[in-house]
């Protein structure tokens, strides 16, 4: 495969909106069609970015044959019948995580990809952030000997987890399956082990229409003997100038690996407060979308051009999601979870 990658968007909310606008500004990447159920957003999407619209999938893959790739951003419960249909169509895939609700869908999305002969890259973008890729490699070069203990904080605001989120995102996802999993995927890529054992609790206490528990504390024993533990939740007051506050704490047998916070580089404070931007994940910067989205993004596409399987694919987005739901089935049971 040589030259741009042609592309596609499935799914134009906010994380869509912006994976159509690393496509139109990549050197690798050609955009030829965005798809929204709703035709406003998807003409003004495909309107920004010179990109033909569409309001369903199968709409697309019928007139757009030269599209090679489809990015599938769409809710975590609508994942599965595009991201089937464009495999089935010969479309490498980049998948918003989680892959889907249920270990069920997600089998019948990496059986579709495995039966097509497609390329599948599963969207975890701390594998992109300088600060926690930083600590993959010191890991993996024995400067901290062998992972012993991790903790993870992903705490968000009840706003939705992020400043200025137009539509607040735990009224049809669960924080767990939502902001945790990334914790969750980034243990086990740190450990280079799989998790053999979870426990978790979890508490909701506020009045308000959501999805899930406010917050969830889990333990989590891998097949290396290393144990993990993430808090993460989303019930900070929208004031919070953070937004979402974050930590990762590795220690190992012969150093330790301390990530704080990486949205809290700059302070920015006006009349109406002060706050942390985004500068690591998918802040907008002279016009352009740089940080840890694009860098995912431009692995995808590097990878078709050279023939490559991307780093975070089937296996590793499978797994995420099966300790989600061990977690989950923990905190309902009050029992530990063994995983298989």
């Amino acid at each position: 495969m040589k030259g741009k990658i042609k592309t596609a968007v499935v799914g134009l909310g906010m994380f869509g909106a912006l994976q159509a606008q690393v496509y139109a500004e990549s050197p690798l990447a050609d955009l030829q069609a965005v798809v929204s159920r709703t035709p406003a957003r998807a003409r003004e999407i495909g309107d920004r970015f010179g990109a033909r619209w569409y309001t369903n999938v199968w709409e697309m893959l019928e007139k757009e044959k030269e599209v090679e790739a489809v990015s599938i951003a769409t809710r975590d419960a609508e994942h599965k019948e595009p991201a089937i249909a464009c495999a089935q169509a010969g479309k490498h895939l980049f998948l918003e995580k989680p892959m889907a609700p249920t270990l069920e869908d997600a089998d019948e999305i990496i059986a579709a990809v495995e039966k097509a002969g497609v390329q599948m890259m599963v969207n975890f973008t701390l594998h992109f952030e300088p600060t926690y890729r930083a600590a993959y490699e010191r890991i993996q070069a024995g400067e901290i000997g062998e992972v012993l203990t991790m903790f993870a904080r992903r705490n968000g605001t009840r706003g939705g987890g992020y400043p200025g989120q137009p539509v607040p995102y735990a009224q049809w996802t669960d924080i767990l399956i939502s902001t945790g999993i990334h914790e969750l995927e980034a243990m086990t890529w740190y450990a280079g082990s799989k998790v053999k054992r979870v426990y978790g609790e979890s508490v909701k206490r506020l009045e308000r229409e959501i999805m899930g528990d406010d917050a969830y504390m889990a333990l989590l024993k891998f097949e290396s003997g290393a144990v993990g533990n993430l808090e993460t939740s989303w019930i900070a007051p929208p004031t919070d100038p953070a937004g979402l506050n974050s930590r990762f704490d590795i220690i190992g047998t012969r150093g330790s690996i301390y990530i704080e916070n990486v949205n809290g580089r700059m302070l920015h404070c006006t009349d109406d407060g002060c706050r942390h931007p985004d500068l690591s994940y998918w802040p907008v910067l002279g016009g352009q979308v740089v940080g840890a989205l694009r860098e995912s993004l431009t692995h995808f596409l590097t990878c078709l051009l050279q023939g490559r399987q991307p780093c975070v694919g089937a296996r590793e987005g499978r797994l995420a999601l099966q300790l989600v739901l061990a977690i989950q089935e923990s905190c309902r049971t009050g029992r530990p979870v063994e995983i298989v």
